[in-house]
């Protein structure tokens, strides 16, 4: 749904699965991605904040991921800095 530019039905659906499995980093990862900013709709403030709490969040969670997701959630821990 990112790519089709639906950011908001694309971070409604990466918050289900935070309901349900919320140790899915992944998850995180991708409701950052779809609230963060983008060529075609730029972020507010609010925006940037929710997106900043999700990588932090998918960074936390990586500590305890699969060494198989570890080399995924590299780049979340710099983010989050």
């Amino acid at each position: 749904m990112i790519y089709a530019f639906n950011h908001e039905e694309a971070a409604r659906s990466f918050q289900r699965p935070r309901t349900s499995i919320p140790k899915l980093a992944i998850a995180y990862w991708g409701v950052a991605e779809a609230v963060g900013p983008n060529y075609n709709d730029p972020a507010s403030d609010d925006r940037f904040h929710q997106a900043h709490e999700a990588i932090q969040k998918a960074a936390d969670l990586s500590a305890d991921a699969s060494p198989e997701s570890r080399p995924i959630s590299k780049p979340w821990r710099s983010l989050s800095r």
